[in-house]
Formats: C-alpha cells, sequence, structure tokens
C-alpha cells in the first residue's frame, strides 16, 4: 500500500512479473446430452427434459437458466 500512497508503483508488462498465473484444476464437465449447458442430472431432478435444450423461446431459457443458477448456487429460490 505504501508504494500506492507514494506513487512508487508500475504498471506490468506480464503477469509473470508478478510470479505468473497459478495452476488451475477442474473437473469434467457433467453429462450434457442436449448441450445447453445444464447438467442432465439437474435437469432430470427439476423436471425438465435433459435432451431439449432450453433455446426454445427466450421465456424458457430465462426461467430454466435462473433456476438453475439459483438452485445451484444454493440460494434456495426457484
Amino acid at each position: 500500500m505504501s508504494d500506492i500512497k507514494n506513487r512508487r508503483g508500475k504498471l506490468l508488462d506480464s503477469q509473470d512479473e508478478v510470479g505468473g498465473w497459478p495452476e488451475l484444476k477442474s473437473k469434467p464437465a457433467p453429462k450434457d446430452l442436449d448441450r445447453d449447458g445444464m447438467a442432465d442430472a439437474w435437469e432430470v431432478a427439476n423436471n425438465l427434459d435433459q435432451q431439449t435444450q432450453r433455446t426454445e423461446t427466450a421465456t424458457l431459457t430465462t426461467t430454466a437458466i435462473r433456476t438453475w443458477k439459483n438452485t445451484s448456487l444454493g440460494t434456495g429460490k426457484k
């Protein structure tokens, strides 16, 4: 913080100047037959057809994605 207050900082040319990017580890994506971004298991649990993409209408897509987001992030809302 003192470098900021005293204007001694500098712009970086590369992330390597500060240690680089960390190695990110991830798991394989869950099964998604219709490739709509919502896992089949979640669609089944929420009475949706896992073989139908949620792109038929904007309203259906918005509702399904909002439900997925709220239940997946644990907000408890549907």
